[in-house]
């Protein structure tokens, strides 16, 4: 059978779109409207306005006597109960609808540890990414369900980026916890925490108190924010992953975080070698203390690499076995680093174009005493960079032809 939304081919019977993530019905509803017409299908959510029954013999459990739709249960969608809201009991949904709402595309795990440092390291930025991240990967069960582009791009809109905060932030508690709930994978993320984390961040934008708000309170607040979703996102992958391969996905995600942390100690310490070389090749040749801290930055630049071999070690092994067991858990962690190699490609390409810049500017036209040094310590940086960038973009492309061949399989 064919897809009536992407056209994606799919097995016969099949109540889920592996491609968009759409539930199907049990006859095919006729195509949405061409693109850029009208709003776009949603994943099977009863309609605003539709009457909802509980199936026959089935005692309600909506909450203390409160019937189905009736005060308390927030229903902005007519009639029918609103899945997020904390006193829904998906065990009332019918029981293919409730095996749609769990397919959830969440297969690899990912360190919490290695979230809370991504957060420290990129001062909060890729945190934001991680959250709206997380909804193209939950099924699209009510209308105003959004994905990453929606849910990031918000971000960027001045003054109402400060209400998007809340949507965001309780939009992605509420969908995590209904997945709890349908998968019986232990507790749901804070909805509180969520709505003071937002609150935080909306004061810190406020001059003079949002800098005291971001010295002590929001770090902490977003460290246990990041915390808990990330945890309950870890516990939904190996819920949904096979029994056999649950101890490999725990393995994989310490292997990762150990290339991560090596990638995170070599990167920059490769670059200040790099940087210090290029100074003794200049004319002002080199001092004892560049000397120095060649030789530090040259120890540390070797602590990574034994970190990045370390965590590499076995990673393609592991990768076979589980490619014949579950093709979707190697795919997830594939993607994991192919993202991060293009982000080190754009990063590193921005930051080398603005030093080498500046210190081409700075060698031929100096302006103070030592501005030669500084200028040589630039293009040095920028030749490091440059590297860098071209290692990360042979791996990125290396990760990306891997990854195609197994999203062919499975058909993702």
């Amino acid at each position: 059978m064919t897809c009536p939304y992407c056209a994606a081919s799919l097995p016969d019977g099949a109540r889920l779109c592996s491609a968009c993530g759409k539930l199907l019905a049990p006859t095919a509803p006729p195509p949405g409207p061409p693109a850029g017409q009208g709003a776009p299908p949603y994943l099977g959510g009863p309609q605003a306005g539709a009457p909802w029954t509980a199936p026959t013999g089935v005692p309600p459990r909506w909450g203390p006597g409160a019937p189905p739709g009736g005060p308390g249960y927030g229903t902005p969608y007519g009639h029918t109960p609103n899945v997020y809201h904390a006193l829904f009991d998906p065990r009332q949904l019918p029981p293919e609808t409730a095996e749609a709402y769990r397919q959830h595309r969440l297969h690899a795990t990912f360190s919490v540890f290695l979230a809370i440092f991504l957060h420290l390291v990129t001062f909060g930025f890729s945190s934001w990414v991680m959250i709206a991240r997380k909804h193209s990967f939950l099924p699209r069960i009510l209308p105003d369900d959004f994905t990453f582009g929606r849910g990031f791009g918000f971000l960027f809109i001045p003054f109402f980026n400060l209400y998007w905060m809340f949507v965001l932030l309780h939009r992605t508690v509420d969908r995590l916890a209904l997945q709890t709930k349908l998968w019986e994978a232990g507790p749901a993320p804070s909805r509180g925490l969520a709505t003071a984390l937002a609150i935080l961040n909306a004061i810190g934008a406020i001059p003079y108190l949002g800098l005291v708000v971001s010295v002590i309170p929001l770090p902490i607040v977003w460290a246990f924010s990041l915390a808990q979703m990330q945890a309950v996102c870890n516990r939904l992958a190996l819920a949904a992953a096979p029994a056999s391969a649950r101890a490999d996905m725990v393995m994989l995600e310490r292997r990762m975080r150990l290339r991560w942390l090596g990638w995170t100690l070599l990167g920059p310490s490769a670059l200040v070698v790099v940087a210090t070389l290029v100074t003794f090749a200049g004319p002002a040749g080199g001092a004892l203390e560049a000397i120095i801290g060649l030789t530090v930055f040259l120890a540390l630049a070797l602590g990574g690499a034994a970190m990045v071999y370390r965590g590499s070690l076995g990673t393609r092994e592991t990768y076979h076995d589980l490619s014949g067991i579950a093709p979707q858990i190697v795919a997830g962690y594939l993607r994991l680093d192919k993202n991060a190699a293009w982000t080190v490609v754009w990063v590193a390409g921005i930051l080398a174009a603005l030093t080498g810049g500046i210190g081409l500017v700075t060698v031929a036209s100096p302006q103070v005493e030592g501005a030669v040094e500084q200028g040589w310590a630039s293009v040095g940086q920028a030749v490091g960079l440059v590297a860098l960038a071209g290692y990360a973009t042979y791996k990125a492309r290396e990760l990306q032809g891997q990854l195609a061949w197994l999203e062919r399989a499975t058909g993702e």
